[in-house]
């Protein structure tokens, strides 16, 4: 009997666990929780990178080992539109959050032809010829202003 109270219910003595009631209540607030956040994920309109509708079903498979642009850009669209955060993507797909960061500059610099592996050696280039090309006009401004005094 013990942990238990007597409980009369229609005439009949039930037996009821003392915290039955709290038990109860937790367990309908974690299916509330678990409800919210399953329909929260599913009202998000979230565009693919083809233009379509993406949702987590659509995403690739945590054990994706072959990372084709597609596939990049969806878990990129993903995290942009909020479907993912950007730890739970890294986590899901065993990425470090350079990888990622990386593909989303590649989007944001070269669109989806940024994602192609055989041209990020190309990109990676001209990014840096830009980048030096800034430091030496800066430089030459600098130098400019130091010969002019």
């Amino acid at each position: 009997m013990r942990g238990r109270l007597p409980i009369v219910a229609g005439g009949h003595l039930l037996m009821a666990r003392k915290h039955a009631a709290i038990d109860h209540a937790m367990r309908s607030i974690a299916s509330a929780q678990k409800d919210e956040l399953a329909l929260a994920s599913f009202s998000k309109r979230v565009t693919g990178p083809l233009g379509n509708r993406l949702t987590l079903a659509d995403l690739p498979s945590p054990d994706t080992k072959r990372w084709v642009v597609r596939r990049k850009a969806e878990v990129v669209a993903a995290v942009r539109g909020g479907l993912l955060s950007q730890e739970e993507a890294c986590r899901r797909y065993a990425l470090n959050s350079d990888e990622f960061l990386c593909w989303q500059h590649c989007v944001d610099r070269f669109g989806l032809a940024g994602l192609r592996t055989t041209r990020t050696q190309f990109y990676l280039r001209e990014a840096a010829k830009s980048e030096v090309s800034k430091i030496f006009q800066v430089a030459g401004v600098w130098t400019a202003r130091l010969t002019a005094k």
